[in-house]
């Protein structure tokens, strides 16, 4: 008994949710394996797959161990997109070596590697981590005769199993999942009721925010700590006039905020003779600023939650974007960190400069020079593979409809 596991020195007291945690990812292993097994109609394994068959299991799991997928559609028929990404407002910054092991399941899950002869097949180069798991003696010698297996020789999907329970090991360790479950969500339920009734007493629709936002949030100024008179933060009123929300603001500069995920503001301004309403909502895969007059206001908050809000709670590991729409400034654009999404013709001057390192301009569909450019269909991007650019761009298309005599 001197050595016994720390975890049982008293079993009454002691906090034994990592039993619970083992299980979890067990189970997500289990779903893997099952969406992995997915054939077609001519019996070949499906690169894609329908949420409501094989990948239903993972589909449910994923949120339980912190993460979300894309996917490409929303009716019954909707594919998974090729992404596995935590959901930041649930949980701390992931490490570098979490990130590892979700990118190599992602690769797994995405390819259908586990149905695989060889499921390492192929693979040219991989994260550090990934490399010294492979070479562990554990995976490597000791599996030619373990003498803790009943044959003492596994069989190929045993080791395939172990090996993606390792990896679910270093994605979701126990700490991350205490910390994931240890945020107190009826508080967050309640403030955001209460965030909701402030929005509806003035005859307005609220904002679908994350749960970090709802649990950083201020009731009576609407915002997060983000916003402030501290010279680091944004000025009170960014989301009204983006020019003013810091020295020398730009996109570049609000996007390369340390502290910009989860930040949220709403502001009204009136000059007696109109009400104006600005919005930022900035998570990490996506930088919302909304301008409206009072009257516009519901229309494009139904907008924002229908298309923006779903993916607020994604770490972009697909490239982010930035979507800025102003009613009363008659200014609307969007930019993205996808190369393939970029416009190489649109009008730089249209933007609020100098655009952040890595990203493009996607289009501008306000207050351009019709003689000298003329936007792309926001219908043909929506129907991009990139997630954020296709929700975005379905966003801004809806919001312009607000203001339609300025169509062209």
């Amino acid at each position: 008994m001197d050595h016994i596991d720390e975890r049982w020195i008293d079993p009454q007291e002691t906090d034994l949710r990592w039993i619970r945690w083992i299980g979890l990812r067990m189970d997500f292993v289990d779903a893997m394996f099952k969406a992995a097994k997915h054939k077609s109609d001519d019996e070949a394994v499906d690169p894609m797959c329908n949420k409501k068959t094989c990948c239903a299991e993972l589909v449910e799991i994923a949120p339980a161990v912190g993460i979300s997928l894309f996917f490409m559609d929303n009716d019954d028929s909707a594919t998974v997109h090729a992404s596995m990404d935590y959901m930041n407002s649930r949980q701390v910054q992931p490490t570098e070596v979490m990130r590892d092991a979700l990118s190599m399941l992602k690769y797994m899950y995405w390819g259908r590697d586990l149905s695989r002869r060889n499921p390492f097949e192929g693979y040219l180069e991989a994260p550090r981590f990934i490399g010294q798991l492979m070479s562990n003696d554990y995976f490597n010698a000791g599996w030619s005769k373990d003498q803790a297996h009943p044959r003492e020789i596994p069989n190929r999907e045993e080791y395939v199993r172990d090996f993606v329970y390792a990896l679910a090991y270093a994605a979701f360790p126990d700490s991350y999942l205490n910390s994931l479950y240890g945020i107190d969500l009826n508080s967050i339920e309640v403030k955001k009721n209460e965030f909701e009734k402030t929005f509806n007493e003035f005859g307005l629709i609220a904002p679908l925010l994350t749960d970090r936002m709802y649990e950083d949030l201020d009731l009576d100024s609407l915002t997060t700590s983000q916003f402030g008179a501290d010279g680091n933060k944004w000025s009170i009123g960014a989301s009204y006039l983006l020019e003013f929300g810091m020295k020398d603001a730009s996109l570049e500069k609000y996007w390369a905020t340390p502290k910009r995920w989860d930040a949220f503001e709403f502001f009204e301004r009136s000059n007696g003779y109109s009400t104006c309403h600005g919005m930022i909502v900035s998570s990490p895969a996506v930088f919302v600023n909304q301008q409206t007059f009072s009257h516009e206001t519901n229309e494009l908050m139904s907008a924002f939650n229908e298309y923006m809000a779903p993916i607020l709670d994604v770490t972009p590991t697909i490239p982010g974007a930035m979507v800025i729409v102003s009613t009363f400034r008659s200014s609307a654009y969007i930019l993205s960190a996808a190369e393939e999404t970029w416009d190489e013709y649109a009008p730089s001057n249209k933007v609020l400069g100098p655009i952040p390192s890595g990203m493009g301009i996607v289009g501008v569909w306000r207050n351009y020079d019709k003689d000298r450019y003329t936007p792309r269909d926001l219908d043909d991007i929506a129907k991009m593979r990139n997630p954020i650019v296709s929700a975005a761009a379905q966003y801004l298309k809806e919001c312009l409809r607000v203001f339609p005599e300025l169509e062209e």
